[in-house]
């Protein structure tokens, strides 16, 4: 399973985060609004499973999904600058509404 985000094919969208790999990359929060997904933050980790387990911004995610369906993908990547690098352009272009 696959989803585009910018122009990476992230691996998702899957409704459990724990269905993703525990491995460096760049993680993506999604909610389904009716024909497509809205991309409510993005952000990079050493293990996405473990930072989308215990992230800080969980509370922000809920208030924005609500009863919604909420979904969760990642590109892998082990190159900490890269991820970073990725992370700011999705940001940039996509402006989501959690985090910085």
């Amino acid at each position: 399973m696959a989803i585009a985000i910018n122009e990476f094919d992230f691996d998702g969208p899957y409704a459990d985060h724990n269905s993703l790999k525990t491995k460096p990359g760049i993680y993506a929060v999604m909610v389904w609004k009716g024909n497509y997904w809205r991309l409510l933050d993005i952000g990079e980790s050493q293990n996405v499973v473990e930072k989308l387990g215990n992230h800080e911004r969980q509370g922000e995610w809920f208030l924005y999904s609500k009863n919604k369906d909420r979904a969760y993908a990642a590109f892998y990547e082990e190159d900490e600058s890269k991820r970073k690098e990725i992370e700011v352009a999705i940001r940039k272009k996509s402006n989501p509404p959690c985090g910085e």
